[in-house]
């Protein structure tokens, strides 16, 4: 069972459309491009989708996340009480 936990707490972009939507288009524009993989040197992959936030221990995103739960109107209209809150924010945090 404890592979069925996060080891560490980070968090990463796992499908961004936003960035490959850039990345099209910065190709799609350049005139430069004579053969198919030259497009590879135009815009890396890796700036696509390459970002991660160590989100440090539970106890401290758990207290960021309940200031951010009770100052924001948006997340007290999904989550109305604070056990439903907690219960989303350990669903994103520990499991995988």
């Amino acid at each position: 069972m404890s592979r069925s936990y996060k080891r560490h707490p980070v968090t990463k972009d796992k499908n961004c459309k936003f960035g490959k939507r850039l990345a099209v288009k910065a190709v799609r524009r350049d005139d430069g491009i004579s053969n198919g993989k030259s497009y590879k040197k135009k815009f890396c992959s890796w700036n696509i989708c390459d970002y991660r936030i160590y989100e440090g221990s539970l106890e401290k995103s758990l207290c960021k996340w309940k200031k951010h739960w009770m100052t924001s109107s948006f997340l007290q209209k999904k989550f109305p009480t604070w056990k439903q809150a907690y219960r989303y924010f350990i669903t994103y945090y520990k499991f995988k």
